[in-house]
């Protein structure tokens, strides 16, 4: 237990009679309805007492009439409260009207991008009421006036918080345990019913924002030896506004996709899933540690993921001293362990109150500053002097004659590398594999941060070496590792290991252990016996059937555009108090929900499974006749603002369309991407792949606009300059749907006969590779005729035209005449000729000969 646990779970707890008062259960004002909800489930009476505080006195208006000490947390809470929701509290409790301010309780949360980017959207963007349940659909906001958070469905969270404290009083347990059962109930939930407000923040984001500047404030109160609570934050509140209490964190690892890519093409799938995830709970552990350090937990936590992460802390020496010590520790680490292929670098901007409530813009800008300066200065002098000196620990030659296939580093301790290849490897590079070997195989495992206590050879639970802060007392206690553990043998694990911490993937756990939870974009396409797709055959699926269509396995990337802008001027809107929206709770919100996007809802579609609660959708197809099962595809990594997948190619693309249209949808288009896809031999470094479609990525970014995809791969283009290598299919999303499948590949199906694509009619023409081929070639003539100012290619298509024509009385003549009308059409605009050409690109990748 935390010093001031009971400070933060009262302001974590501090909204709860909202829930019981929306679900028509007790009597009286929200805050005395939340303390008299919570009382039963305590075991320590002074603690009860504390939090209680917290609830019943979080408004002025009883907090006036209260007689507290001085010194009582639920001065805190109430101005923690203030800040978080940016706004001085109006004397008003949910549940009373007046003329000039009404609720509603049966308002749902609305989206966050309502407000986002500017302007108000005209479109509702509500959400359903309803828990976070991994194995349900996914919750999207629908365009849905008539969305109602009834009673009934808040009863039924109400009765999930009930049996969560049934089973273990609030006072036993961690705050992140019940920040994580917060998150299960009151995450679809609004903080606000107020008519005349945006109902866009969650009650979980705000009570966790609540608890976080709570936390930071009694840090700093203690440093600055206030005890009187109730002058700071009540009668002169204006003084505590202006005192730099807080302190913003951010951290970001580089050199991540070198990491990640640095593999063999053998047993790839395995690899690239151990080292993608490594380094997922490798930030989560850096993270903990840190928070540890601060004396913090998770609720100071903004958000976590792509190799970066911002934290709420206070603005005292204790803090200074943590960043700095543990910046150092974990380098000094990687560069023990991985030489100078990873380095995190730490910056931070103080803030007081009136900041945080009034320019997180400004705050978000310098703290990404000081971390651009931080990298910009990557090691010491002294890690410089060893990094340059033959015989420091770093640049020790474990044996000369002897290096990882993998890393190339030196080593002593080599040992055969997966099961199909030649290669040997350090004991790192081989746990990383060990460690994809387990997660692509296992299902029931959880992720174990521990140290042996007794010899630890077993060879089923793979172990790979992970950061731990060894600046604190534990430093004489050895090395930590990540284990893979079933589940069903972790009180086996435990009687041999010292836990120090247990992670589990996208499902929610109570019990002896407390478990952290982490979202991850996990899933691998499996055939009928269970077995995972291997890249060969992924590639070998693509097309329609064994025999016909171009076997490639796809390979996508894809980022958010502009990202960095949106934190620091999404929430600048228009009129008099531009700034309005601008609250820490809508940029912790904007986060979560991007993550909750790339690793819950990408998870999702890539099982096929593309439905929310409203109305009925399918997934996207470029036939209007397939049908969308589990798709073909492996999540490498998809988190933060960015995806990596692979897979049979066509469905690649599918799902890419697929992904960015509930973008579109969830952010009411203020929110872009832009991708690369690329096609490729199984059997092509992944290092390769990797860089390809990245390049192929910053092509769409390029892009007028962005919001746009690059595809297939690049030519070589000859010119007077000599040679240069061009990408021809780019486009921007929309023109990709409407004007590429959704006009010329569906004219093209409805007119002719495509073999191994549609079904044959004697109304329609063959469409054969030799007229697709010569189709293309007079196509790409005529757009390369246009830059020169040319015609030839125009009336070599004509000609091609009129040497198809058949008799008039052939039931294909009217087939032909549409043909014929349609080519007309779209040879006259680049944009159509353009599209056109990767329609028959498109074609010929389904039509082509295996062999």
């Amino acid at each position: 237990m935390g010093k001031w646990d009971a400070l933060v779970k009262g302001a974590l707890l501090h909204d709860i009679g909202k829930v019981v008062y929306r679900a028509n259960q007790g009597t009286d004002a929200h805050s005395k309805r939340g303390a008299a909800f919570i009382e039963p489930y305590f075991s320590d009476m002074g603690l009860k007492q504390s939090i209680t505080h917290c609830l019943k006195y979080h408004h002025g208006k009883e907090l006036s009439a209260a007689q507290l000490k001085n010194d009582d947390y639920a001065y805190i809470v109430y101005e923690a409260d203030n800040i978080a929701a940016a706004v001085d509290r109006r004397d008003l409790d949910e549940g009373e009207s007046t003329a000039t301010q009404k609720f509603n309780k049966e308002l749902p949360l609305q989206s966050i991008f309502r407000v986002f980017g500017g302007n108000t959207s005209n479109k509702p963007l509500q959400y359903y009421l309803r828990g976070i349940d991994a194995s349900d659909h996914f919750n999207y906001p629908e365009n849905d006036k008539t969305i109602r958070a009834s009673s009934d469905k808040y009863k039924a969270l109400y009765d999930v918080l009930v049996q969560n404290f049934q089973q273990q009083p609030i006072d036993k347990m961690s705050v992140n345990e019940l920040l994580r059962i917060y998150e299960d109930t009151v995450s679809y939930m609004p903080s606000s019913t107020a008519t005349d407000q945006a109902n866009d923040i969650s009650l979980y984001m705000h009570s966790k924002i609540t608890a976080a500047v709570a936390h930071s404030m009694v840090h700093y109160f203690e440093e600055q030896e206030i005890t009187d609570y109730k002058e700071y934050c009540y009668q002169n509140s204006k003084k505590f506004r202006d005192m730099p209490a807080f302190r913003l964190i951010s951290g970001d690892i580089s050199g991540i996709q070198n990491f990640i890519y640095t593999i063999p093409s053998k047993g790839a799938l395995k690899s690239l899933r151990g080292r993608s995830f490594y380094l997922e709970i490798l930030m989560e552990q850096i993270v903990d540690e840190l928070l540890d350090a601060l004396q913090l937990t998770r609720a100071n936590l903004i958000y976590n993921g792509g190799g970066h992460f911002y934290i709420l802390a206070p603005n005292t020496t204790k803090t200074s001293t943590a960043i700095e010590t543990m910046e150092k520790s974990i380098n000094e680490w990687f560069l023990t362990v991985f030489g100078t292929k990873l380095y995190l670098a730490l910056g931070s901007a103080t803030a007081a109150a009136a900041e945080l409530i009034q320019s997180q813009r400004a705050l978000f800008r310098k703290v990404s500053q000081s971390v651009g300066e931080a990298k910009s200065k990557r090691y010491s002098e002294q890690h410089l002097a060893d990094l340059f000196n033959p015989n420091s620990t770093y640049n020790t030659v474990l044996h000369g004659e002897r290096e990882c296939s993998i890393c190339h580093t030196s080593t002593v301790a080599l040992s055969p590398y997966g099961k199909d290849t030649d290669a040997e490897a350090c004991p790192i590079c081989n746990g990383l594999y060990r460690l994809g070997e387990q997660i692509v195989d296992g299902r029931d495992t959880v992720f174990v941060l521990a140290r042996p206590n007794i010899s630890d050879d077993s060879e089923s639970i793979p172990k790979v070496e992970v950061y731990v802060n060894n600046l604190s007392s534990d430093a004489d206690k050895g090395k930590l590792y990540l284990y893979v553990v079933p589940e069903s043998l972790l009180q086996k694990f435990e009687s041999s290991h010292e836990i120090l911490r247990i992670y589990s993937k996208n499902t929610a756990k109570t019990g002896h252990n407390v478990f952290n939870r982490i979202w991850l974009a996990d899933y691998v396409a499996r055939k009928d016996n269970g077995q995972v797709y291997e890249f060969e055959e992924l590639a070998a699926s693509s097309g329609f059937g064994d025999d016909k269509g171009i076997k490639r396995l796809g390979v996508l990337r894809a980022d958010v555009d502009n990202l960095g802008a949106a934190f620091i001027g999404g929430f600048i809107s228009e009129g008099a108090d531009k700034f309005k929206y601008g609250t820490l709770s809508r940029y912790a919100d904007l986060s979560r929900d991007l993550a909750m996007f790339f690793k819950v809802a990408v998870n999702k579609m890539a099982q096929g499974d593309v439905q929310g609660f409203g109305t009925s959708v399918t997934p996207f197809t470029i036939w209007a006749n397939k049908q969308v099962t589990t798709r073909k595809i492996h999540v490498i990594y998809s988190g933060g603002d960015d995806v990596f997948l692979v897979g049979a190619w066509d469905e690649l693309l599918e799902l890419a369309i697929d992904i960015r249209e509930k973008l579109a949808e969830v952010t009411d288009n203020k929110i872009t991407m832009s991708a690369g896809l690329a096609l490729f031999s199984p059997s092509y470094p992944i290092s390769q792949m990797a860089a390809i479609t990245g390049l192929l990525e910053s092509v769409a970014k390029d892009n007028d606009g962005k919001d746009s995809i690059a595809l297939f791969g690049f030519e070589t283009n000859k010119n007077a300059s000599g040679e240069e290598r061009i990408c021809r299919h780019v486009y921007k999303w929309d023109d990709l749907i409407n004007n590429v499948i959704e006009d010329k590949i569906y004219t093209l199906d409805q007119l002719f006969v495509i073999p191994g694509i549609n079904e044959k009619q004697d109304a329609k023409m063959k469409l054969g590779k030799g007229l697709i081929y010569k189709l293309m070639e007079l196509l790409q003539g005529v757009l390369n005729d246009r830059a020169l100012g040319k015609h030839i290619n125009v009336a070599r298509i004509l000609y091609l035209l009129a040497r198809l024509e058949p008799k008039k009385n052939n039931p294909t003549y009217e087939s032909y005449k549409n043909f014929v009308t349609a080519i007309h059409r779209w040879i006259q605009s680049e944009e159509d000729c353009k599209a056109l050409l990767t329609a028959c690109n498109l074609i010929v990748y389904y039509m082509r000969d295996t062999k």
